[in-house]
């Protein structure tokens, strides 16, 4: 079969998406006489390295879909419309969008698009992925323009694709509560963590001293500062422990994005933080991965969260990691005294203290990690996901 992956600007920017998207390319097994066209714009490197593992796999870019061959067929269209409008004829002949000249060119069976978007495309069977309704649960955090924008797109999506994938029970259990999906179209697939970014740098000898921390020792937390992140509650929760003298260290990584951004700075500079609290930005994965590996732990205070990914890393590379209880993450964890109601400041600083300054509670984490390990690691993920492209190109839907 032929398959397109819809991935157009995926790139590091987008977080937990493009760990996600790489994560799923790495994890397609299909038959050798498949095919995989990725339309993906941005050379992103992750991505590029996920598909580097797949036998028949070609990129696709904006050139590749807008061929200059298209122009004859648009002229001909035109010219056929003319001719009937002469004639006196009314019916039209509408041209496809190019993008379902491409599916059609390239006999496209399966069309998926592993986030939040479905292109309006005519020819192959399509999929997608939809990872959460966040707004549903804090509309706060978005402008009216993106809800309603949210609410029509998505009942598009579930709509038109012929299957949907999630992460979690709890991610198909507000698909069918909110938008009445049925049922049997949703499958939760849980991708493997065993073929993550990091692995690259944990099968060979990496310095990971080469990058020097702006402050040692420290904790981490790896997120762009969307306000469902709760950056500034973690940093509140740094500061109430100031007041008991326990000065914790924090490193943050990701984009800064607003109006959060203003305040985060606003905070720090109002509380004399700025000595306590570094901010790398966006950082080279090896940097990423050299801050992991040298951080005390690692602190996930999200409001919200369909699954995190640096739950699930900090894990696998045995990093002590606290986290919130909100979703999918407490069940990720598996233990309770490692997770925090996110909105209870007081709280989330007593675990931060614990991480701090008890060995044995960080000693006991990573041994609760390393019994969780093999569950993250070991799914049978590919062969659902091949199952479905089977089955929805023959037609008999799952």
């Amino acid at each position: 079969m032929n398959i397109l992956i819809h991935i157009p600007e995926v790139n590091q920017g987008w977080g937990g998406v493009r760990n996600y998207v790489a994560t799923f390319i790495r994890s397609l097994t299909l038959p050798e006489q498949s095919k995989v066209f990725i339309y993906h714009n941005c050379a992103d490197p992750e991505i590029l390295e996920a598909a580097a593992h797949l036998n028949n796999v070609e990129i696709v870019r904006n050139y590749d879909i807008q061929k200059s061959e298209r122009i004859w067929k648009r002229r001909s269209f035109h010219l056929l419309n003319k001719f009937f409008f002469r004639l006196g004829i009314k019916k039209r002949y509408l041209l496809p969008n190019v993008y379902s000249l491409f599916c059609s060119d390239h006999k496209i069976d399966i069309l998926h698009c592993p986030y939040q978007e479905l292109p309006n495309v005519k020819g192959p069977k399509l999929i997608s992925t939809l990872h959460d309704v966040q707004e549903l649960y804090y509309p706060e955090f978005f402008s009216a323009e993106i809800r309603a924008y949210r609410a029509n797109a998505y009942l598009d999506i579930v709509r038109r694709a012929d299957k949907i994938l999630v992460s979690y029970n709890h991610v198909k259990e507000d698909l069918i509560k909110y938008f009445n999906v049925p049922s049997e179209k949703i499958v939760v697939v849980i991708l493997p963590m065993d073929k993550l970014w990091f692995n690259r740098f944990l099968s060979k000898s990496v310095d990971t001293g080469q990058f020097t921390a702006p402050l040692k020792p420290y904790l981490l937390y790896p997120a762009n500062s969307w306000p469902h992140k709760n950056h500034l509650g973690l940093i509140k929760a740094i500061k109430l422990l100031n007041k008991k003298d326990i000065m914790v260290n924090l490193v943050l990584t990701g984009e800064l994005v607003s109006p959060q951004k203003g305040k985060i700075l606003s905070y720090i500079k109002a509380n004399q933080l700025e000595e306590q609290i570094a901010i790398k930005g966006v950082v080279s994965e090896m940097e990423l991965f050299s801050l992991y590996k040298n951080s005390r732990g690692v602190v996930i205070p999200t409001l919200y969260e369909a699954g995190s990914f640096p739950l699930m890393e900090s894990i696998i590379m045995r990093i002590p990691v606290i986290c919130s209880n909100v979703t999918s993450l407490p069940d990720t964890i598996k233990d309770l005294d490692f997770v925090f109601d996110p909105k209870n400041i007081e709280q989330m600083s007593h675990k931060i203290e614990r991480l701090w300054t008890d060995p044995l509670f960080r000693e006991r984490n990573l041994e609760v990690g390393l019994k969780i390990i093999p569950k993250l690691v070991q799914n049978s993920a590919g062969p659902i996901i091949s199952s479905i492209f089977e089955e929805l190109k023959h037609g008999s839907l799952v």
